[in-house]
């Protein structure tokens, strides 16, 4: 335990030496409302009451997909960093067993992040962000959970794993499509990257208090970590949808 809270410690330093690089760097750090309000603007000249209430929403849309990377990154630090402390003390996992399943987690969302265009030419992006949220959301609940028989918790890991990596990659590409032009991509797209920096920051020891908070529970102990984000990711996963409702409406109004 106290290698694993020195694991932590050193993470979260690196998370944050990463988090204060993307803060002074001038593409990230210069937040101009002004520029981002002039910008979208441009877009829908229609008339000047339509641009306002234009202008207020899409200022919305890129805190809320910042809102979802962070539960992505906070279900990150459960599949890797929690899962040292879950699954030795209620699975019986040794340091092999451990170092597998957290290696071929890793191999599962690099392939969902591989198939993610295959996905997306499929069912859209919205959708694929939305359904990988879901699983993310169902399948990290599942692995905390279904403890017996190992296989079965090993298939909602690995489910988990490829919906984070389906939501992971769907948010940087729904902020790259809310994102006006290049300056306003590059700034949304490293808020996005000082988002996952500050979720690996606080969610170690925030996973790690509440994992040995529910460590007695008489009802599947440990888990309250993996529930409660998988609550998190259950109520953001209708984002996605709403915002590909919206694009949707704007096209019609264009026509």
């Amino acid at each position: 335990n106290d290698r694993l809270r020195c694991v932590f410690a050193l993470t979260a330093l690196f998370a944050g030496s990463v988090l204060v690089v993307l803060a002074l760097h001038p593409a990230v750090a210069s937040w101009d409302s002004k520029g981002i309000k002039s910008t979208l603007s441009m877009q829908n000249n229609k008339d000047k009451d339509g641009d306002s209430r234009q202008q207020q929403i899409d200022l919305i849309v890129q805190p809320l997909l910042r809102l979802v990377a962070l539960v992505v990154g906070w279900s990150l630090t459960l599949s890797v960093y929690c899962y040292g402390l879950f699954a030795p003390r209620f699975l019986d996992f040794d340091q092999a067993s451990l170092s597998a399943a957290i290696s071929t987690g890793a191999v599962t969302t690099i392939a969902a992040s591989l198939a993610f265009p295959r996905i997306v030419h499929k069912i859209g992006d919205h959708t694929a962000s939305a359904l990988g949220l879901l699983s993310l959301s169902i399948c990290l609940a599942g692995s905390s959970l279904v403890r017996k028989p190992i296989y079965l918790h090993s298939a909602f890991y690995l489910l988990n794993r490829f919906g984070s990596g389906i939501a992971d990659t769907a948010t940087a590409t729904l902020v790259a499509r809310y994102s006006p032009n290049n300056k306003c991509r590059a700034r949304n797209l490293g808020f996005i990257q000082s988002t996952r920096a500050a979720a690996r920051i606080f969610t170690p020891p925030l996973s790690g208090f509440l994992f040995s908070l529910s460590c007695n529970f008489k009802y599947y102990p440990g888990a309250l970590p993996y529930l409660l984000n998988s609550a998190f990711a259950l109520l953001v996963s209708p984002i996605p949808l709403f915002l590909g409702d919206r694009l949707k409406r704007r096209r019609k109004e264009i026509i």
